[in-house]
């Protein structure tokens, strides 16, 4: 699976997430500074990957259109701190959710489905 690490996160979330066998692909890198997040998601429609996010809109977004094609992870934890995303996305592969096709949202307790 390929996961699509938006410009709010960095390295360390995308070093986790290869621990769990994925491929990763950064938005800093591979995208100009500004990008609309309505291109990204078409772009993870796309390719059929999933997008993780600290931002609430592309869940938003996912409950309006639907995700087909892609996935959305978003992560709502506090403090906004790498060890704590990590950790939580962490458990997130260890439950082994299928995320494709759906939006879920993560907090420091939950790991819930938005769809």
């Amino acid at each position: 699976m390929v996961y699509l690490v938006n410009a709010n996160l960095g390295t360390e979330i995308a070093r986790t997430i290869e621990e769990f066998g994925h491929e990763v692909i950064l938005v800093n890198e591979t995208y100009p500074p500004g990008t609309a997040d309505e291109h990204l998601v078409l772009d993870a429609q796309k390719n059929g990957w999933i997008i993780v996010t600290l931002d609430k809109g592309f869940s938003q977004y996912a409950y309006r259109f639907h995700p087909e094609g892609y996935g959305v992870i978003t992560l709502r934890v506090s403090p906004q701190e790498t060890f704590h995303i990590c950790q939580r996305l962490r458990a997130v592969f260890e439950t082994g959710i299928n995320v494709m096709n759906q939006s879920i949202i993560v907090t420091n307790t939950d790991i819930r489905g938005l769809l």
